[in-house]
């Protein structure tokens, strides 16, 4: 599927230890901000799913499952957007942890770190409120998008960066 479909320039990792671009473009010396009901493959793709390749999210990702990510139903356009695949990424890690996954999160300094991120997540969002825990606070700080890559077997791999 890699050599046949391309991702959108703004969606693709630059390079794995590179630091990550922000999504704007430049126009008549003007910023303009990305285009997030583009096509975010070309040709056009209905849906794809992601993985990634961290050895400590593959375990979190072999337990929930990869991203799936479908075209929004409803839309002018019948194709994968930007938005389509940022919004699930994002709906994905924000989905609160069960029970079972506390269940597999060993006692003492793992917990501490969890607790932390959790924190952390809050004050940067500014939630007066607390709320549980979701998967984002088990990236260990790793939660900046850093863009998507063809891995060699035909998966698209997450990237992340703190």
């Amino acid at each position: 599927m890699s050599s046949q479909v391309q991702l959108h320039s703004d969606l693709r990792c630059q390079g794995l230890y590179d630091p990550p671009s922000p999504c704007i473009h430049w126009i008549s010396g003007n910023v303009s901000p990305l285009d997030l009901s583009a096509s975010a493959t070309n040709p056009p793709s209905r849906q794809i799913t992601i993985t990634v390749d961290n050895p400590g999210l593959e375990f979190w990702m072999g337990h929930w499952g990869p991203i799936h990510v479908s075209a929004a139903t409803g839309l002018a356009y019948a194709f994968l957007s930007i938005e389509d695949i940022l919004g699930d990424i994002y709906e994905y890690f924000q989905t609160p942890l069960t029970p079972n996954d506390l269940a597999c999160i060993p006692p003492g300094r793992w917990r501490g770190m969890l607790e932390e991120a959790k924190r952390m997540r809050l004050k940067a969002s500014r939630v007066i409120h607390e709320g549980g825990y979701v998967r984002a606070d088990l990236l260990n700080g790793n939660t900046r998008f850093a863009g998507l890559r063809w891995a060699r077997n035909h998966r698209l791999v997450l990237v992340t960066s703190c």
